[in-house]
């Protein structure tokens, strides 16, 4: 299996490198992605911080210096490949590191065989406009967004590649063989795909729609994009046969920046007038500002509008459901290690999936718990009643078949007297180690006081150590962890072991201190009703 991976570090002033971002992602044979690893981590020099280095990027100082040593991120991510990945760096430098830092580290060499992509991309694109260069610039060349992701930080890099690879369809068999430099490029560059619907024409420094006249479709040297991303971004003119598209695709951006954003206030640089963040009349402008402070706006010299008349009272917008979601999905797996992402990742997938499922009014009782069993986060594994083998989500022999059951790892799925699949073929390397809960979300304000009076409501002990909140049921000890994102949870069983004093990690994460309370209430209530039923 390919692995698209990408390394981020520094240089301290004896020349020493220090990583400070590990991210990969393993795809499929259309470079579609099927499982993530993405860590930050410690740099080895704490003598030697600038912040703005370009390894430092997509995430906050306290992140970095927080996050785990080299040593434990890469013996999870050397755990995380299987033996025959191959690994594919964009450059040869990056690849070497990481070599060089599993040399140093662990005494052994990495077996992996790798494959530097840029000199298989820059030949497979030889003769066409942006050949060459970053991922980053091909990309964008070529019509694909990455204005929403930073350049040079390590999980942003993976996902241009993936995405610049599966745009151009590169055939993976080609990496598989020793790269061949043609011996001359061809004599004239060749125009982009006829269905990319917008043509640049360089004579006159302007974009026509495809069926305008008013151009030479014969001149081979016209580019096409599917968008007019390049066209804001370059400064070119604007035929009037797409003026329209343009004003259209501009207001629609627009309007995204501003539903993504909790501006309250918005302007443009070349307008003395500002407006609240709902105003249509700035969507026109092609760079928008904003604040959500009054006194800030106000100190531009600026003045409200007339039309929607922005005033100090206006109330801070709060972000939608879902632009919060992405929002703290982006923010926490910057920081978070391969496993805590993945299950981000998963819980995300789950709730999206879920309720898309659930949009059919004519679904059965047993559909309807088929399918909350389907979207579990915590679940990797299915069997279905009458059955004896158990499957992967996408397995086709999983269609049709009821009454569910899920598993987290494949010793449960074998415990439980079912057989892999012979077709989807599970493993234990795709076990789940950490979940977590879909109905786990993030609350404006949380804070470890509001669990204070639940815990006095429900009769459960409480006290605080160091950074972690403790809390003791009739048959459990708990420990919340008040320092990490998402939050963790360790646990002993007084039922199991009354005498125990060594807490286990428990393998879920949430994202509220309330969701946390309420799942070690719903945990530990459903461990006494067994008890009470022996």
């Amino acid at each position: 299996m390919f692995v698209l991976a990408d390394i981020e570090w520094n240089t301290n002033e004896q020349r020493v490198k220090s990583p400070t971002q590990l991210a990969a992602v393993k795809v499929d044979e259309q470079w579609n992605i099927l499982d993530r690893f993405n860590s930050l981590i410690r740099p080895r020099d704490e003598s030697f911080y600038d912040w703005k280095h370009i390894s430092y990027k997509g995430a906050n100082a306290d992140s970095f210096l927080n996050a785990r040593n080299a040593y434990g991120v890469l013996s999870d991510f050397l755990r995380w490949l299987d033996e025959d990945d191959i690994l594919l760096w964009w450059r040869e430098k990056s690849a070497k590191l990481f070599r060089r830092l599993v040399g140093n580290i662990f005494k052994q060499t990495d077996e992996h065989r790798y494959v530097v992509v840029c000199d298989y991309v820059y030949e497979f694109l030889r003769g066409q406009p942006f050949s060459h260069g970053s991922a980053y610039k091909i990309a964008e060349g070529r019509g694909i967004d990455t204005l929403s992701r930073m350049e040079n930080c390590a999980v942003n890099d993976v996902r241009v590649m993936q995405e610049l690879l599966r745009y151009i369809a590169y055939p993976q068999e080609l990496m598989l063989k020793p790269l061949v430099p043609s011996e001359k490029a061809p004599s004239v560059q060749v125009r982009a795909n006829a269905d990319q619907r917008y043509q640049y024409d360089p004579s006159a420094n302007m974009i026509h729609i495809l069926e305008c006249d008013k151009y030479d479709h014969s001149d081979m040297t016209v580019k096409g994009y599917p968008n007019f991303k390049t066209a804001r971004k370059m400064n070119y003119l604007i035929c009037e046969c797409c003026k329209n598209d343009y004003q259209a695709e501009l207001r629609e951006k627009n309007r995204k920046i501003v539903d993504n954003s909790q501006y309250t206030y918005i302007y443009t640089p070349t307008s003395n007038v500002f407006h609240r963040w709902d105003c249509e009349l700035v969507l026109d402008a092609k760079t928008i500002m904003g604040t959500r402070h009054y006194s800030t706006v106000i100190n531009t010299d600026r003045i409200p509008c007339k039309t929607c008349e922005p005033t100090a009272t206006d109330r801070h917008r709060q972000l939608s459901p879902y632009a919060r979601q992405m929002q703290l999905l982006n923010e926490v797996t910057q920081s978070s290690t391969g496993e805590m992402s993945k299950a981000l990742h998963r819980q995300w997938v789950a709730a999206k999936d879920r309720e898309e499922l659930l949009n059919d009014p004519s679904l059965s009782q047993q559909e309807i718990s088929d399918i909350y069993t389907l979207t579990q986060p915590r679940f990797v594994f299915w069997a279905a009643k009458g059955y004896s083998f158990f499957h992967h989500r996408g397995c086709p022999k999983l269609r049709g078949v009821s009454e569910l059951k899920g598993f987290s790892t494949f010793r449960d799925a074998t415990r439980a007297g079912f057989r892999p699949c012979r077709q989807c073929k599970p493993s234990a390397n795709q076990d789940i180690h950490l979940s977590i809960p879909i109905t786990s979300t993030q609350r404006n304000n949380d804070t470890i006081e509001e669990i204070e009076p639940l815990c006095r409501d429900a009769g459960y002990a409480f006290s605080y150590e160091s950074q972690y909140f403790c809390l003791e049921t009739p048959v459990g000890k708990w420990r919340i962890n008040t320092s990490t994102s998402p939050i963790k949870l360790q646990h002993i069983n007084l039922v199991k072991s009354l005498n125990e004093v060594k807490y286990h990690d428990q393998p879920r994460l949430f994202l509220s201190f309330v969701d946390a309370f309420h799942y070690i209430k719903r945990h530990d209530e459903e461990l006494m009703r067994k008890e009470s039923q022996l």
